[in-house]
């Protein structure tokens, strides 16, 4: 199947069926045989997905990625082909131009993948995979830098909440209007990147309610836990749920992140029934 493009999967997906925006390991399951998606539901998998398998390992001579980048090409009924951020932004924003110009062609440059002979084991075309790495690389560079700048802050937290009476008052006082504070800037961050300036007055914070949600809970972990630090494999995962707006579903096999929507009842709604932890 050809894949659908879209800045929005409301703008063609109009026929009935469930929208289920895919984390990354959902293509893998497919892609050995592990898991066979319903027919009754649109599967849709998001840039943050390719961005992944284009820094992975398996990248290089393994027959698996081949079988995962044709998992998305014959099971996804379209791509969003923008980030996380500037989907939110564009789908709130009528004038917001976003970043994503180059996305698109990496996804596409993924086509030349399905066409190599791996029956061999020889490795693919490193200049190819060397510039579609790159460009995936760069595209991640916020986000690993995000997780650095919190990885930074986070031992004085930790530390401040060692003992168990301090851990407590914390919770029950947690700064929501911080978590926004938070989330703001790294909006502007990305949105600065083209001159433009987020109107936060009316900026629908529904929209992006799983997200949200999702997050609160990490950080409390995060504070909470001496040692605990934001994995580079944690920022993609975790921001591909940005994707996720009220009315679609998320399909996730990590636990790591399933059992925070399930055990959460504000989003429990959204996990999708295959993913919920067992």
């Amino acid at each position: 199947m050809g894949l659908i493009y879209l800045e929005d999967v409301d703008e063609k997906l109009n026929n009935g069926k469930q929208n289920v925006i895919c984390d990354t390991n959902v293509w893998y399951r497919i892609g050995d045989g592990r898991y066979v998606p319903p027919s009754e539901v649109d599967l849709i998998s998001t840039f943050q997905s390719f961005a992944e398998l284009a820094t992975t390992t398996n990248m290089i001579g393994l027959p698996l990625y081949q079988q995962v980048v044709q998992a998305i090409y014959g099971h996804a009924t379209a791509t969003i082909s923008v980030s996380p951020f500037d989907y939110v932004l564009q789908n709130q924003f009528e004038d917001y131009q976003g970043n994503s110009d180059k996305i698109k062609e990496i996804i596409t440059g993924f086509t030349r993948i399905l066409k190599m002979d791996m029956s061999t084991l020889q490795p693919m075309d490193k200049e190819f995979l060397g510039e579609v790495e790159r460009r995936c690389t760069e595209y991640r560079k916020p986000q690993q830098d995000f997780a650095d700048m919190g990885n930074a802050e986070l031992p004085r937290i930790q530390n401040n909440l060692k003992k168990k009476e301090a851990r407590k008052a914390h919770l029950a006082n947690w700064d929501r209007e911080g978590l926004k504070n938070f989330i703001k800037f790294w909006f502007d961050t990305v949105a600065g990147i083209s001159g433009y300036n987020i109107d936060w007055d009316v900026f629908d914070w529904t929209q992006i309610e799983l997200f949200m949600c999702v997050t609160e809970s990490f950080f409390k972990k995060l504070e909470t836990t001496v040692g605990m630090k934001i994995k580079t494999n944690d920022v993609p995962d975790w921001f591909n749920l940005m994707y996720t707006k009220p009315g679609k579903k998320y399909l996730s096999f990590d636990e790591k992140w399933t059992k925070r929507i399930y055990e959460d009842e504000r989003v429990r709604h959204y996990l999708h029934a295959d993913g919920i932890p067992q």
